[in-house]
């Protein structure tokens, strides 16, 4: 998905998604795709974040290339899985 998006994720940023996809509990709610398009939006954003905070002029391949800060720590996520769906559904 990175790379479809010309973002490259190297050396400890790939290691900590690596960790991160591994907490990931795998229960009756669990939705691989969903929550793979969840996570990659989240380091996404924080990437983003870490850029503009920067404030400097940064080259273009220093906002393709994923910072390991931009990666969730797996302690910090708290994966759960869904509560089991109650009620009536149609």
């Amino acid at each position: 998905m990175f790379r479809e998006h010309d973002y490259v994720i190297l050396g400890e940023a790939r290691e900590r998604l690596a960790a991160l996809v591994a907490s990931i509990p795998r229960g009756p709610g669990f939705g691989n795709a969903r929550d793979m398009r969840n996570l990659f939006g989240e380091i996404v954003r924080r990437q983003a974040q870490r850029t503009m905070a920067a404030g400097a002029k940064l080259k273009p391949i220093q906002l393709s290339v994923i910072h390991p800060a931009a990666v969730p720590d797996p302690m910090e996520t708290a994966h759960q899985a869904p509560a089991p769906a109650t009620g009536v559904y149609l």
